[in-house]
């Protein structure tokens, strides 16, 4: 009888750590997964924002602007979409002052 239970408890054991095997090469394969699926959403993004910039800098070459008037109204778009008061203050200053230097005839 203690024999008979004894190899039931071994087949308990050995079930249960083919289980903990199975579940961990489960989690592996999900982490795996997860991580594919946040790159391919990285690299989506980045294409959206390259796509994006591409487009942007073509209406302005086709609006005429120069190089200076581009930056001085990237540095506005990035002022409204700022939440730090010192960020908007220090990047309201930097346009301020290629707007300047537009105005002196820089170019």
């Amino acid at each position: 009888m203690v024999a008979r239970l004894d190899a039931v408890v071994d087949e308990i054991d050995t079930h249960r750590t083919e289980l903990e095997r199975e579940r961990a090469e489960s989690e592996q394969r999900l982490t795996t997964r997860i991580s594919e699926i946040m790159d391919d959403r990285r690299s989506s993004t980045e294409r959206k924002r390259a796509r994006s910039s591409e487009a942007m800098l073509d209406y302005f070459e086709d609006q005429g602007l120069d190089d200076l008037q581009v930056i001085s109204a990237l540095l506005r778009r990035k002022v409204s979409a700022t939440h730090s008061a010192a960020q908007r203050v220090h990047l309201s200053q930097a346009a301020a002052e290629i707007e300047a230097a537009i105005g002196r005839g820089a170019r």
